[in-house]
């Protein structure tokens, strides 16, 4: 971005689209920044990440509030009214309760009782495991925003953070994520993105690492001259070696993890080969399977299931 008439200059390092705040027209007090991103459940999502304000003293002035949007938040919606974004760490006071009133999981695992005025401080422990602490009595309570609501018995309770924003729930109610189109409207902290629509989960497995070693009394196997068939939820294709890396539905890679003759990629008696497959992505629950035939034409099947949640690992045995 450039004035002209000062040349000062600024630069955007990520595609952001340029909107008016309140007002419209010549008479908007700034523009908001808003990015799109591609959730892995909801697809293209908006999300306001920087706003530009008037301002002090010369009318040419720009104050850029920097803030970083990563989808790391928990957002709670009262069944009554409100909702609250609420970044890893933040506290919440119970600016309304009841001497029985209680927050508990709608799985029925375990449950937190809060006084008028206690402290709830809330903690992201992992992407489906979110902690509430009662700062005044030490009790903890620990649920999955995606799978669980905080039902809320005894009575209504009152959420509010620092800013005075507030989120209620009625007795017998509870305390859920945001809907969908909730999340345009502009998040201002790190979120951990939780919705109705999202799912428990995410990511997935985007490469297979098979250790491989000759049976014994085998012949060697050459396994520039071996192909491997994947059979999964996008289809069936053969790769055939690529060296050291693996390419999406057209090679897979052999990188050596014992080769004390370098025979690599022909495997002998003492070798251990890592095989490595991209199969693009499997998601939580997919299953692939993997037919591996060598020069001679002997076939060998490996079956790969995906666990049905991955609790933000790096790696997992399938």
């Amino acid at each position: 971005m450039r004035n002209e008439r000062t040349g000062a200059t600024f630069t955007l390092t990520n595609d952001l689209d340029l909107v008016e705040t309140a007002g419209g027209g010549a008479s908007a007090d700034g523009v908001t920044l808003r990015r799109t991103y591609t959730d892995p459940i909801n697809g293209d999502v908006t999300l306001q990440t920087l706003e530009l304000q008037d301002g002090q003293g010369n009318d040419d002035d720009v104050v850029v509030e920097i803030g970083e949007n990563t989808e790391q938040y928990i957002p709670l919606t009262g069944d009554s009214s409100g909702n609250i974004i609420v970044s890893d760490g933040e506290v919440l006071t119970a600016s309304s309760a009841g001497d029985d009133s209680t927050l508990a999981p709608n799985n029925g695992q375990g449950s937190l009782d809060v006084d008028p005025n206690d402290n709830i401080r809330i903690d992201v422990v992992s992407e489906d495991e979110i902690q509430l602490t009662n700062e005044e009595t030490g009790a903890t309570l620990s649920f999955d925003p995606f799978n669980s609501n905080l039902a809320v018995s005894g009575t209504a309770v009152t959420l509010e953070n620092s800013a005075g924003t507030t989120a209620a729930a009625t007795s017998g109610g509870s305390f859920s994520g945001l809907a969908g189109d909730d999340i345009n409207s502009g998040l201002s902290t790190p979120a951990l993105l939780v919705n109705e629509e999202y799912s428990a989960g995410g990511g997935g497995v985007s490469e297979i690492s098979i250790i491989a070693i000759k049976g014994s009394g085998a012949d060697q196997i050459n396994l520039e001259q071996t192909t491997i068939t994947t059979i999964g939820p996008d289809g069936t294709n053969t790769l055939t070696y690529g060296g050291g890396s693996a390419t999406e539905d057209e090679t897979f890679g052999v990188q050596a993890v014992q080769d004390e003759d370098d025979s690599l990629p022909v495997m002998t008696d003492a070798d251990r080969f890592r095989i490595i497959v991209n199969p693009g992505t499997l998601e939580t629950g997919e299953t692939m399977t993997l037919e591996v035939t060598t020069e001679s034409g002997a076939t060998t099947e490996i079956r790969i299931s995906v666990p049905n949640t991955l609790s933000g690992e790096t790696a997992v045995q399938v």
